[in-house]
C-alpha cells in the first residue's frame, strides 16, 4: 500500500507517532511507533471480530428478500474492508517483526537509515526514499 508523505502525518483516520528531529530513531521513537502499531492491530483485529458477530447475528433471522439484498450488499462491502484490513495487518506485522529484530528503520535495499519523518508518515516503509524513487521508476 503506497502511501505519499503530506505535512501532516496520518494513518486512516489515526495521528502517526510524533518523531524528533534528527537522522536516528531514538528508543522513545521505536516504543511510539509500536505502541501505534499493536493499537491499530488492535482496531482491525476487533473490527474483524464484530463482522463476524454480525454475520453469524444475520444468518439466525429470517428475512425477506430485501432485507437478504441488502444484508448481501453490506457484507460484500464489509468483505473489501476486511481485505483492505488483512493486508494492513501484514504490514504492522512486518513492522513490529522489524522493530524487534532491530532493523525498523533501515532500508532493505541499501541497508541506509530510513528518515523518522518517512516513518513517522508511513511506519511500514521498508525502503528508503532513494531506492523507492529507483524502484519506481524501474516500474
Amino acid at each position: 500500500m503506497k502511501r505519499t508523505p503530506t505535512a501532516n502525518p496520518t494513518i486512516g483516520s489515526k495521528k502517526a507517532p510524533e518523531m524528533k528531529e534528527s537522522l536516528q530513531l531514538t528508543a522513545q521513537d521505536l516504543s511510539n511507533i509500536r505502541s501505534f502499531l499493536l493499537n491499530q492491530k488492535s482496531h482491525i483485529l476487533n473490527r474483524s471480530h464484530e463482522f463476524r458477530q454480525t454475520q453469524r447475528s444475520v444468518r439466525d433471522r429470517s428475512m425477506d428478500e430485501g432485507d437478504l439484498a441488502s444484508s448481501q450488499i453490506s457484507e460484500n462491502v464489509s468483505l473489501n474492508l476486511l481485505e483492505k484490513d488483512r493486508g494492513l495487518l501484514y504490514q504492522i506485522e512486518r513492522a513490529l517483526s522489524r522493530i524487534s529484530l532491530g532493523t525498523f528503520g533501515q532500508c532493505e535495499a541499501c541497508a541506509d537509515s530510513i528518515g523518522p519523518k518517512r516513518l513517522a508518515v508511513s511506519p511500514f516503509a521498508t525502503l528508503c526514499v532513494a531506492c523507492t524513487e529507483d524502484l519506481e521508476r524501474s516500474h
